[in-house]
C-alpha cells in the first residue's frame, strides 16, 4: 500500500476532503441568498410549466414516483418534458448561472 499510494496519510486525508467537496459546496450554494432567490424564481417558472416543486431538488424525486406508475414510453416522453421545462426555467430564471457562480 505505501508503494501504491506513497504517503497514506496524506492519501487517506487527500481523499476525504475531495469526498466531501461536493456536499460542502453544494450546502454554500443552497445557503446563499442569490441561490434562494434564483431558486424561488426557478419555482415560480416550472409552476407556469405545469410542475408544482418546492425547489429544484425535488423534481427528480417526483419524477421517479411519477416514472413508476407510468410504461417505459410515458416515462420517456415525461422525462423529456420534464428536462425541458427544467433547463428552460433554470436558465430563464439565472439560476444555473447562479450555480456555475
Amino acid at each position: 500500500m505505501v508503494t501504491l499510494y506513497g504517503d497514506l496519510a496524506t492519501w487517506f486525508r487527500t481523499t476525504t476532503v475531495v469526498d466531501n467537496l461536493a456536499a460542502l459546496v453544494g450546502s454554500a450554494i443552497e445557503r446563499s441568498p442569490a441561490f434562494r432567490d434564483a431558486g424561488r424564481r426557478w419555482v415560480a417558472c416550472m409552476r407556469r410549466h405545469g410542475y408544482d416543486y418546492d425547489g429544484p431538488a425535488e423534481h427528480r424525486t417526483c419524477f421517479e414516483k411519477r416514472a413508476r406508475a407510468l410504461d417505459r414510453d410515458a416515462t420517456r416522453r415525461l422525462e423529456i418534458r420534464l428536462a425541458v421545462a427544467e433547463a428552460t426555467c433554470a436558465r430563464d430564471t439565472g439560476l444555473g448561472e447562479t450555480v456555475r457562480a
